[in-house]
């Protein structure tokens, strides 16, 4: 739990200072610190026939949601922490009983070797539909003495996509790699 703590923490202050402009400014020219951290957010979701085959793919790239900020800046004070991480396609009409979204512990959240946050899953389709939104969230909560107080969702990324058909039956595979560079 600490090492989750710690991890979601990091990831905090990383987008923190991509979402308060950019980071530190460095002149000297063999400096090991960069000019800025950028955030990245690679999508790919694949629609797999129920036989297996393949159907569609597509790959995108998201943005920092305009609010997330804030709760970046709870989670470094303390006043928040992070219980759980999801990815949700919101919008179009959903391929899904409401709203087609996975949460941990059926979301795959883990760190690649190079530092990227990966979140990952598989969705079935219940119903012919389309998805055009894409979004990674936090569900965060104010720390109490023995338990978690009062639940806060955050939108964290966030993407419209062009529309994928996704059929009654289908498999949709998602992956999104959240990474951060030296900007």
């Amino acid at each position: 739990m600490r090492q989750k703590k710690l991890f979601g923490l990091g990831m905090a202050v990383a987008l923190m200072v991509v979402a308060c402009g950019g980071g530190p400014t460095v002149e000297a020219a063999n400096s090991p610190l960069g000019n800025s951290i950028a955030v990245h957010g690679d999508w790919t979701i694949e629609v797999h026939n129920p036989d297996g085959s393949p159907h569609a793919r597509h790959d995108f790239s998201n943005a920092m949601w305009a609010t997330a900020h804030i709760a970046l800046s709870r989670i470094l004070t303390g006043e928040r922490e992070i219980v759980r991480w999801g990815v949700e396609f919101p919008f179009g009409s959903s391929p899904c009983d409401l709203v087609c979204a996975l949460t941990e512990p059926d979301l795959i959240v883990e760190t690649s070797e190079d530092g990227a946050v990966r979140l990952s899953g598989s969705i079935t389709a219940t119903r012919d539909g389309t998805i055009n939104a894409a979004r990674s969230t936090l569900v965060l909560c104010t720390p109490q003495a023995t338990s978690c107080g009062f639940l806060e969702f955050q939108i964290l990324t966030s993407a419209d996509v062009a529309e994928v058909a996704v059929l009654e039956g289908q498999l949709i595979e998602f992956e999104v790699l959240i990474s951060f560079t030296d900007g």
